[in-house]
């Protein structure tokens, strides 16, 4: 009989099945934390066992972890976010600011509220913007009638759905990183909360 692995059975088994030899960075690899290096790895075995979709993080500006470069987790099939690999971090988990529901933020938006978080953060904190407006927008002159195919482009957007991560800061205390956040969130049109990695 086929025993199903839960995503915590799947916790539990990781220190166990990785190792130096399956470590990204195996020179930093120790037995204290092993899970350092397995989160590519490990994020498309839970991905293949518990479906949904990989997200990925850069460690570039991250004091301690460039030289991994990239970081992955999962947004599992019934939309929960896991990261199996987080231990290898520590305490050194950034803020973010997260969606909490549905809305259209344009250009102008997404570029006020960077202003206004990078203004509260000054030049210690680091910052990382998880959007991206590709999406344009037209729209018709005033006393212009219908028909006549679509207007002018107008600008363009980013079509934000619920549980997407905004911004993410880094290098300041916490409660320094959750007021620029907030400050950030006053600048978009749709309503915001600010979490925390476990």
């Amino acid at each position: 009989m086929e025993m199903k692995v839960t995503p915590e059975r799947f916790k539990q088994l990781l220190p166990l099945i990785c190792d130096k030899e399956t470590s990204s960075d195996p020179d930093n690899w120790t037995p204290e934390n092993p899970l350092w290096g397995h989160c590519a790895i490990v994020s498309l075995v839970a991905q293949n066992l518990f479906g949904g979709e990989l997200l990925r993080g850069s460690l570039m500006e991250v004091p301690g972890f460039e030289r991994m470069r990239s970081h992955y987790w999962n947004k599992l099939a019934d939309g929960s976010i896991e990261d199996f690999t987080k231990s290898q971090f520590g305490e050194r988990y950034p803020e973010g600011l997260k969606a909490e529901t549905p809305s259209r933020l344009t250009s102008n938006q997404i570029e006020a509220a960077r202003k206004a978080m990078m203004h509260h953060l000054t030049k210690v904190g680091k910052s990382w913007i998880r959007i991206f407006p590709d999406r344009p927008i037209t729209a018709k002159a005033a006393e212009v009638g219908m028909g006549k195919g679509k207007g002018d482009l107008k600008g363009y957007c980013f079509q934000v759905k619920p549980g997407r991560i905004l911004f993410e800061v880094d290098g300041v205390s916490p409660e320094i990183a959750k007021e620029a956040l907030r400050k950030a969130g006053t600048k978009l049109s749709c309503k915001t909360r600010v979490v925390a990695r476990d």
